[in-house]
C-alpha cells in the first residue's frame, strides 16, 4: 500500500472511530466538573494503580492490568482524588481517608482540596486545611456545630482558657468559644479583659469583679510586678506536711471528685489538685490540730493566706480557704462544706481554678480529731 493511500485509509478509520464513538455513548458519569464517556480507556496516575471506566462503574488496576477487586483506600486520575471501596470508586463518600500522603476530607467520592473546616472520623475530630488534615495546627477552628479549640490537629474538647485564631484571642471553655463571656482570664502572656468572648486589645479603663477594682490598658489588667521571692523557710512541720500528703493523697482527690460534682452542677469549670497546694492545705490542718485551734488566723496570729508566701505560691490573685474538723470521711467533710454558704461559695467559685486539700489527725485525745483544710487560688 502506497503512502498517500496509507494516509487516506488513516484519516476515513479515525473519521469511522470518531463517528461510531460519537454515536455509541450510551451514558456518562460525572466526576467533579467532568463529563466523561464509556468509551474512555486506561488512565493511569501512579506506578501502581489505575482507574478504567467499565460498564456502569470505574474500576481499580494494578500496574500489570490485572483487576484490584477487593482495594480500598484512595486512589487518583487526571480528574483527581477518589475514594475506592472494594475496588470500585465510591461517590457517595464523604468522611476522612487516608493514602500514603496523609489523612484526607472526601466529599461525594472525591478529595475537596479547598475544604477548610473541622471534621471528624473514629478517632475524634481534627482540623482540615486545604482538604487534609493538619495535626500540626493549634489554635481555634469552626464547625457547624460552633468553634473549638485544636491542639496539633485535634479538637480538645476539655481546654479550658485562652486560645488564638486569625480572627484574634477568645475565651474557651470545655473545648469551644464561649461568646457569651465577659470578664477576665489568664494566658501566659498576663490577666486580659475579655468582652463576648474575645479580647478586643482595645479596651481601656476600670471594671470591677468580686468587689476587686481592675485597671485595663489596651484590654490588659495592670498587674504588681512580682514581689521578690521569699527564702523558703524549712521546719520539721513541713517535712512532716509532705510526708502525710503523701499519706493521704488518696483522700484528698476523693474531696477533689466531689468538689468537682458540686461544681458541675452549677456549670462552673472544674478544679485540679495542686500538690504544693495540698502540703500548704495539710501544713494549715497540722498547726491547727498540735494547737488545739480552730481558726482560720494562725497561731502566730497572721492571716491563714500567708501560708501562700510561706510555700511559695505564687500566680495567685485570688484565694480562700475552708476548714473544718470532727468530720471523718471525704464524702462527709465535702457534705459539711456544702451545707454550710460561706464555705459553699468557695466551692463553686468559678474564679478558682486551683485546689489544695489538708488533713491532719495526728493528736490523740484532741476534742475534734480531724481537722480538714481546702485552699483556693485562680
Amino acid at each position: 500500500m502506497n503512502q498517500k493511500k496509507l494516509s487516506k485509509t488513516i484519516k476515513s478509520t479515525i473519521i469511522a472511530v470518531a463517528a461510531l464513538g460519537f454515536g455509541t455513548v450510551i451514558g456518562s458519569v460525572s466526576l467533579g466538573s467532568v463529563v466523561t464517556t464509556y468509551a474512555q480507556e486506561y488512565t493511569t496516575f501512579s506506578r501502581t494503580y489505575h482507574l478504567k471506566q467499565e460498564q456502569n462503574q470505574w474500576n481499580v488496576y494494578n500496574w500489570r492490568f490485572k483487576r484490584v477487586k477487593d482495594y480500598d483506600g484512595l486512589v487518583s486520575n487526571k480528574y483527581g482524588w477518589w475514594k475506592c471501596n472494594n475496588g470500585s470508586v465510591d461517590f457517595s463518600y464523604t468522611g476522612l481517608a487516608q493514602n500514603e500522603y496523609g489523612w484526607w476530607y472526601v466529599e461525594n467520592g472525591g478529595i475537596n482540596f479547598s475544604y477548610e473546616n473541622i471534621v471528624n472520623n473514629a478517632y475524634g475530630w481534627w482540623k482540615v486545611i486545604g482538604g487534609q488534615v493538619d495535626f500540626t495546627y493549634n489554635g481555634v477552628a469552626p464547625n457547624e456545630y460552633g468553634w473549638w479549640k485544636v491542639t496539633d490537629g485535634k479538637v480538645d474538647f476539655d481546654y479550658n482558657g485562652l486560645a488564638s485564631n486569625e480572627y484574634g484571642w477568645w475565651k474557651i471553655t470545655n473545648g469551644g468559644v464561649d461568646f457569651g463571656y465577659t470578664g477576665l482570664e489568664r494566658n501566659e502572656a498576663g490577666l486580659w479583659y475579655v468582652e463576648n468572648g474575645k479580647i478586643t486589645f482595645t479596651y481601656n479603663g476600670t471594671i470591677q469583679i468580686d468587689g476587686q477594682t481592675y485597671e485595663i490598658e489596651d484590654s490588659k489588667v495592670k498587674e504588681a510586678a512580682p514581689e521578690p521571692e521569699i527564702e523558703q523557710p524549712q521546719d520539721s512541720m513541713m517535712q512532716l506536711s509532705s510526708e502525710k500528703t503523701s499519706e493521704y493523697y488518696d483522700f484528698y482527690e476523693e474531696v477533689l471528685y466531689r468538689v468537682n460534682e458540686i461544681r458541675d452542677e452549677v456549670g462552673v469549670g472544674y478544679l485540679v489538685l495542686d500538690e504544693t497546694m495540698c502540703e500548704a492545705a495539710t501544713y494549715r490542718s497540722l498547726e491547727m490540730n498540735f494547737n488545739n485551734v480552730f481558726s482560720h488566723t494562725r497561731p502566730d496570729g497572721t492571716s491563714c493566706f500567708t501560708i501562700f508566701d510561706y510555700y511559695q505560691i505564687q500566680d495567685s490573685r485570688t484565694k480562700g480557704e475552708n476548714i473544718a474538723a470532727g468530720y471523718r470521711s471525704p464524702e462527709e467533710v465535702v457534705e459539711g462544706w456544702k451545707n454550710s454558704p460561706g464555705h459553699y461559695a468557695n466551692m463553686i467559685n468559678a474564679n478558682f481554678t486551683r485546689l489544695g486539700v489538708g488533713l491532719s489527725k495526728e493528736v490523740e485525745g484532741d476534742m475534734y480529731g480531724w481537722y480538714w483544710t481546702q485552699l483556693f487560688s485562680d
